[in-house]
């Protein structure tokens, strides 16, 4: 990436501020991951986060280069909904996972296919908000857009790990369940605030909220419940009108 940036900025010398800036952030990083192999954890965990943090933040710092070079933006929505798609086969997997050499009975049967419905809904929220004239509504929609799929992906991913143990304890709590699922909803929302589109970031906000307090109850009463959410939003997207500046 470091080479590319510079190849860029050579060639294209309106783009030179922003190459450089991205060129100097990026190399720092990149100094810094196999530099922590010299030393032991937990330093070296340390040393992962601040590349992490220099990762993310210089596209952030390099904001007022990036007004003046538009991105070409087209790719985003496809890229990340690949990515998307692939954590949401790990819930999948993590229902089979549960299920293998596990006494199929008709509670562990209804938590599974409870599981899979709900992966279906955040398959549809995701992708009903990813064409782009929405992700980038705004200046500001696009960055969140893109750097709140960090916290979205950890959401899902948890999601599944929380439907394996659930079907493995179908009796216990459902924080493991719910707290991810309500998380989701949340970056969700988020990206619809931050894409002006007020009442469907509030509606899933409401959701998030419901969500969580719904991750008190026991794994058989709060699987309806998050589904039940689910379903209200993918309901609501039908039937609302379409948001200004969408087809």
């Amino acid at each position: 990436m470091v080479v590319a940036y510079l190849r860029a900025g050579r060639h294209v010398p309106e783009a030179k501020p922003l190459t450089v800036r991205y060129a100097a952030g990026f190399t720092v990083a990149a100094v810094i991951w196999p530099a922590s192999l010299a030393v032991d954890p937990p330093q070296r965990y340390a040393m992962w986060a601040v590349a992490m943090v220099i990762d993310l933040a210089t596209p952030l710092l390099s904001r007022g280069h990036q007004s003046r070079l538009p991105p070409q933006s087209e790719h985003l929505p496809e890229r990340f909904g690949l990515f998307v798609v692939i954590v949401l086969g790990e819930v999948v997997a993590a229902v089979v996972t549960g299920l293998k050499g596990h006494d199929v009975t008709p509670s562990v049967l209804l938590v599974a296919l409870a599981g899979v419905a709900i992966a279906m809904a955040f398959w549809w929220l995701y992708f009903d908000h990813v064409d782009e004239s929405v992700v980038l509504r705004t200046k500001l929609a696009g960055q969140v857009w893109v750097y709140s799929h960090l916290p979205l992906s950890l959401g899902l991913v948890a999601f599944g790990i929380g439907i394996e143990h659930a079907i493995t304890h179908p009796s216990g709590a459902s924080w493991a369940v719910g707290v991810p699922a309500a998380l989701v909803f949340a970056v969700l929302g988020l990206q619809h605030l931050c894409s002006a589109d007020r009442r469907a970031g509030a509606v899933r906000l409401a959701a998030a909220v419901l969500t969580l307090a719904s991750s008190a109850l026991p794994v058989a009463a709060a699987l309806p419940l998050v589904l039940l959410y689910g379903a209200a939003q993918v309901g609501y997207d039908l039937l609302r009108p379409s948001p200004e500046g969408t087809p």
